[in-house]
Parts: C-alpha cells; structure tokens; sequence
C-alpha cells in the first residue's frame, strides 16, 4: 500500500506540472473572442461655472500709503465692494457698490 499511496501523492501534489506535460497534455482551444460591438458613448460636458454673486475689492493703497490686499466679499451677506477708493469694505446693497475701475490707487505713491 506504501507505493500507490505515493503515486496519488504525486499526482495530487504535483506543483511543477510534471506529470502532465509527459503526457503531452494539451489545453483545449479557447472560441476566439469578438470585438464588442461600438456604441455611442454620450459626451460629457462639464457645466459652465455659475456667475459669482460677489464682489472681489481689488488690493490698493490707502491714504496712509499702506497696501491693502485684494479681498472677497462672500462670507455674509454683505457681497458687494463698497466705500471709498481709499478705503474698501464690504455692503449689502448692489446701488452703494464702488465702481473700483475709476480709482486710480493701484500703483505705490511717490
């Protein structure tokens, strides 16, 4: 019983594939795959970006000649730039709105 418990061992336990390929085993052919067929594939656009409701002040130079950096007006509900050219601040109201392209404070002071 010694011998054909080793034959099954090696045939059970056979990792190198040994035994089959000295018998010249042969895989069966596989059926050749077809291409799938092409479809229209819907074109994906991405949304136009929705028009800000705020304000941006612009960064300019205040009567002390310090530069005050660009800031958004987005946080509450104070969204529009307003005051002076020479000192900025966000307002709720569209009608108190700083029209910021008539300042001319936007390069250093001599």
């Amino acid at each position: 019983m010694g011998i054909s418990h080793l034959l099954l061992l090696l045939i059970y336990l056979d990792p190198l594939c040994v035994l089959s390929a000295a018998t010249g085993g042969k895989k069966p052919k596989q059926a050749p795959r077809k291409a799938p067929k092409a479809t229209a594939v819907p074109t994906v656009t991405t949304p136009p970006a929705p028009p800000s409701n705020h304000d941006t002040c612009l960064g300019y130079y205040d009567v002390s000649g310090q530069y005050d950096k660009k800031f958004e007006c987005n946080n509450t509900d104070h969204r529009y730039c307003c005051g002076t050219c020479y000192l900025r601040f966000c307002c709720e109201y569209k009608k108190d709105r700083l029209d910021q392209k008539s300042c001319n404070n936007y390069i250093t002071p001599p």
